[in-house]
């Protein structure tokens, strides 16, 4: 969803500002009425503009969903993983995250075996 807000309003800025005759030396009407080509520097101001107000809006429209999908994943995986024995996050109280590294020194090791049995 990002990339496509992204996208569509980025297009939709850089065509705005490219054909605007109301910036005067910023604007692309500027240019075009005089049968100039637009500068390079102006170009580079149309993308930088353009990327960044686009940039904003989709991140405005889709940052809340994706902090309530965060949330519902964490709240479901804390759930299962606060019944998986304890782990190193236990140690420093942070018991939401209990079982977030739960099996990882027998993953490490049979990891380390498997590169060892390679060589």
């Amino acid at each position: 969803p990002f990339s496509a807000i992204y996208w569509l309003f980025l297009e939709k800025f850089r065509n705005d500002l490219s054909d605007s005759k109301t910036l005067g030396t910023w604007g692309g009407g500027y240019y075009k009425d005089q049968g100039m080509t637009i500068p390079p520097s102006v170009e580079v101001m149309h993308s930088f503009v353009s990327g960044a107000g686009a940039g904003a809006i989709a991140a405005f429209g889709t940052t809340p969903f994706d902090v309530v999908k965060t949330r519902r994943q964490m709240s479901s995986q804390t759930e299962v993983l606060s019944t998986t024995g304890s782990g190193p996050c236990d140690h420093f109280g942070l018991k939401e995250y209990s079982g977030s590294h739960h099996n990882c020194q027998q993953r490490s090791m049979s990891v380390a075996a498997a590169a060892e049995r390679s060589r």
